[in-house]
């Protein structure tokens, strides 16, 4: 994930959580969310989190969910349970 993803994924969680996105969170994000978390499965994981905690997220949340979440709608598994 660059700079500049990361300023899409941090823009998104503050329409949530009311934080600031500047330069410097967007790098230091970029540099600590693991490079194999697409920026699709982030943002999944910001729905997921939010789902869940009034808490704002972190990357280390976001670095925690890998495997958790389908990389897409039609990985998912549907059972009848």
């Amino acid at each position: 994930m660059d700079a500049r993803e990361a300023a899409l994924l941090l823009s998104y969680a503050s329409g949530v959580d009311g934080r600031e996105v500047g330069e410097a969170a967007s790098r230091a994000w970029a540099n600590i969310i693991d490079p194999t978390i697409t920026l699709d499965q982030a943002f999944r994981y910001v729905d997921a989190h939010y789902g869940q905690s009034r808490w704002p997220i972190m990357p280390a949340d976001i670095n925690a969910r890998p495997g958790e979440l389908p990389k897409t709608f039609w990985d998912r598994k549907i059972t009848n349970d």
